[in-house]
């Protein structure tokens, strides 16, 4: 396996849905990597009465103890309309599933970014990182919670969104800040935005909040687009997307947790010259 090559384990993530046989190659992978596991539980799962009894068959049927495996707590199901209310959900939960098992670790993942894209054509949209932004009260109140659990999110995306669904890609770029994404769009032509990627990239540059393009690949992507040396297409839009948002959120998480991740010094980039000079 390619992860290997690198020195990375996998550890593999079960739930209630799992079935037996994969129950059976996970324990297999579990004991002959020594990998530990992971348990992945929804917003339904924290309703559920049974969720002690649930979480003990899933640990024993894969051969674990709490101290091996990591908690995830997927909340993309839930609505971060206000992130206090929020951070106050997390921290509630959090302490009783603390209380349930004395896990390697947990990982609470949420998205508050939109289903659908907020941003009219030709045009930018800010929306809030409710998710980012009540883990962060969250911590302020207890700091002792980055001991035993950690932030997650699903990028610049939503974790309830579809990939099989059919139709165009939009043109647009989203591109996270500490508190906010700023969501660009094209479209038609229109006076002032000839609805590209080079232009929905050069707003993106002209916003006080860009990072510049040495920031990562992601915004060196996003400066060539707006000097009109890179297209690209829905595949590299997203992926400079998403380069982006992992690295302000791990350098953000190292901030936090008060261990500065040293991002790797990148080239300037190369413009090429015009072999042609004006003789104006």
């Amino acid at each position: 396996m390619n992860s290997r090559k690198f020195g990375c384990n996998l550890i593999p993530v079960l739930d209630a849905h799992v079935d037996d046989y994969r129950k059976g190659a996970f324990s297999a992978h579990i004991h002959k990597s020594n990998s530990g596991g992971a348990i992945r539980i929804t917003l339904g799962d924290l309703l559920n009465d049974s969720l002690k009894d649930m979480l003990s068959t899933l640990m024993a049927s894969i051969g674990i103890a709490a101290t091996d495996c990591i908690l995830v707590v997927d909340l993309s199901d839930a609505a971060i309309s206000d992130s206090t209310t929020f951070s106050k959900f997390v921290a509630e939960w959090l302490s009783k599933l603390h209380d349930l098992g004395r896990w390697k670790r947990m990982i609470v993942e949420a998205s508050s970014y939109p289903t659908k894209n907020p941003a009219k054509p030709n045009s930018e949209k800010k929306t809030p990182r409710s998710e980012w932004l009540s883990w962060m009260q969250l911590v302020q109140h207890d700091r002792s919670i980055l001991e035993w659990a950690s932030f997650g999110d699903f990028g610049a995306d939503h974790g309830q969104i579809d990939f099989d669904g059919a139709g165009r890609t939009v043109t647009h770029l989203r591109y996270a800040t500490a508190t906010d994404w700023i969501v660009g769009r094209g479209g038609d032509a229109i006076e002032g935005h000839d609805g590209t990627i080079h232009t929905v990239a050069k707003k993106i540059l002209s916003a006080a909040e860009f990072m510049g393009e040495d920031y990562s690949a992601g915004d060196e992507f996003i400066a060539r687009c707006a000097d009109k040396d890179a297209s690209g297409n829905g595949s590299t839009w997203r992926w400079a997307n998403m380069v982006h948002h992992m690295t302000l959120v791990t350098s953000s998480v190292g901030e936090l947790i008060g261990v500065p991740v040293e991002r790797p010094k990148r080239s300037p980039r190369v413009k090429q010259l015009s072999l042609l000079t004006s003789d104006k």
